[in-house]
């Protein structure tokens, strides 16, 4: 088959005062998009690059009639609901595709959004609350300490050590700073103190499976007063001092803990309409219940272990190797569409596609 291969590409010459300093947390290096291209090469296939920038349906346009997929993990470019791009002009050129359609990539980048389908299915989230300015009144249901984050925002972007706040004036304080940062309304959220876990999933359906559970390692973090999978502590800390941030308690957890956790993650999957594969972020309370801090419809595939990626490790911890997981992902979309893996297109003679990568790995 002809697979394409979408991505935003990690890139070097960013300007400081550009974007937010986390946003390259967002795009991938080059050894990953390269390392996905080989898996997939490695199933018998032929692979195009597709850059998820401004000429993006430009490109795809052009290979419509030769591609049979498209292996999408593309952020999109700045905007609101940036990840729906790709899946909504795969949708237009009716290209099928890996991973969530663009409804479920609106929702589960707008927090509060995600949050209010969790309520609707009867799946426990945080109390929270959007604020639009930092002078907006804050609900008095809330209590102190409460959590501050960009409303439409992944990959702990504008999560940082002093995101919990105590009291009302460091809380106005984040808030004016994240919005004028952003550009974006922030969710206030209750802290939980408890313990925090991330889920991984693959599959649809009645073919829907958790891969073993991974809890953050909060004993690994620097010091902090109230401990967060914050940007600081998973992608500077961990990582200068080659730390894994989450480790697998997946045959260490109570039976009862380890069902909720699963049930409560597959329940979240389906609400969400997350496809193929996806991860659910839990925390619980000091009381040990279990909430929905919010959901990741295409996981981070870094192959590079010292780069961390709960997905890939979580389903390393599972015997698969790398090209394993990009192979089941892949075949999940496949089954989902009902494709026969050996159709194929003509393939291109007019250099049509978009350039590949053009940089050093």
């Amino acid at each position: 088959m002809n697979i394409g291969l979408t991505y935003n590409l990690l890139k070097d010459d960013l300007l400081p005062d550009e974007e937010p300093p986390s946003c390259s947390e967002e795009y991938d290096s080059p050894k990953t998009v390269l390392a996905i291209e080989q898996a997939i090469k490695a199933m018998g296939h032929s692979v195009y690059f597709i850059e998820a920038d401004d000429k993006a349906y430009f490109a795809l346009y052009r290979l419509k009639d030769t591609l049979d997929f498209v292996f999408n993990f593309a952020e999109g470019i700045p905007g609101e609901s940036r990840e729906s791009q790709i899946p909504m002009i795969l949708e237009m050129l009716q290209i099928p595709y890996t991973a969530c359609g663009p409804l479920a990539a609106a929702v589960t980048l707008d927090k509060a959004v995600a949050k209010k389908v969790l309520i609707a299915s009867g799946i426990p989230t945080p109390p929270y609350q959007v604020l639009n300015t930092y002078e907006d009144i804050l609900d008095p249901s809330l209590s102190f300490p409460l959590i501050v984050k960009p409303n439409g925002e992944g990959s702990s972007m504008g999560v940082d050590a002093d995101s919990v706040c105590k009291d009302e004036i460091s809380l106005r304080k984040k808030v004016k700073q994240l919005i004028g940062k952003y550009k974006e309304p922030v969710l206030v959220e209750k802290f939980l103190s408890g313990r925090e876990f991330t889920v991984p999933l693959i599959g649809n359906g009645d073919d829907l499976r958790v891969l073993p559970i991974l809890e953050i390692a909060f004993d690994r973090f620097p010091k902090m007063e109230f401990y967060i999978d914050c940007y600081e502590a998973k992608s500077v800390w961990c990582e200068k001092n080659d730390l894994e941030e989450a480790i697998v308690v997946d045959d260490k957890l109570d039976p009862d803990l380890k069902k909720r956790l699963q049930r409560i993650a597959m329940d979240s999957f389906n609400a969400l309409g997350l496809r193929d594969f996806g991860r659910i972020d839990m925390r619980m309370d000091e009381e040990g219940n279990i909430y929905v801090l919010e959901a990741n419809p295409i996981p981070g595939l870094n192959p590079n272990p010292k780069h961390f990626s709960y997905f890939q490790h979580s389903a390393r911890a599972s015997g698969m190797t790398y090209n394993q997981i990009i192979e089941a992902i892949l075949r999940t979309a496949f089954k989902r569409y009902g494709l026969n893996e050996t159709r194929s297109h003509k393939k291109i003679t007019n250099n049509e596609i978009s350039a590949p990568l053009h940089r050093k790995v």
